[in-house]
């Protein structure tokens, strides 16, 4: 065989196996985001790629971190920031409940096999407990559970409850005591 037919078919190669494997090779990729240390009201996350592909996060597209308390603000810094310079904390979406960190410059490539930090999260409250985050990719949107800061005050629903409890047994405390005169 010649050499120029040697390179047509290998790039014949290339072209099919670049057109099948663009997004679904990123399959045996897994990407989350850790709570990686906490300091009092800062909670330090990192985004870990434990695949043996890289994850991209392309230009438009978010991480969001949800269920949160007390949020009172939130910086990209450290190896996350160098890695992917175009990676803002989108302050009009910030909210005492989530963070949205929004990708505003061009493609973003993390991994294989890294942790890229730092996504610092300040909040009035110091107890962390499970919270939800998303990661837009190409490959479509990752979402899982991490720590973060959540607020300890009971349920609403568990309140009335309490308080209905209260009533019943008040009315019948009284209802009793009129029934023993």
């Amino acid at each position: 065989m010649s050499y120029s037919r040697q390179l047509l078919g290998l790039i014949a190669f290339a072209a099919i196996f670049s057109a099948l494997c663009s997004e679904p090779c990123w399959a045996d990729s897994v990407i989350s985001l850790d709570l990686e240390s906490q300091s009092g009201d800062t909670y330090d996350y990192s985004l870990v790629e434990s695949g043996s592909s890289p994850i991209e996060v392309n230009a438009g597209q978010q991480i969001i971190l949800s269920g949160l308390s007390g949020v009172t603000g939130a910086e990209v810094s450290g190896t996350l920031a160098s890695f992917c310079p175009g990676l803002t904390v989108s302050f009009p979406v910030i909210t005492s409940t989530s963070v949205t960190v929004v990708n505003g410059g061009g493609g973003c490539f993390f991994g294989p096999n890294v942790t890229d930090g730092t996504l610092a999260v300040d909040s009035t409250v110091t107890t962390a407990g499970t919270v939800n985050f998303e990661i837009d990719t190409p490959g479509g949107a990752v979402d899982g559970t991490t720590q973060g800061p959540v607020s300890s005050s009971p349920e609403p629903s568990a309140v009335q409850l309490l308080g209905l409890g209260a009533l019943t047994f008040a009315a019948l405390r009284r209802n009793l005591s009129r029934l023993a005169h």
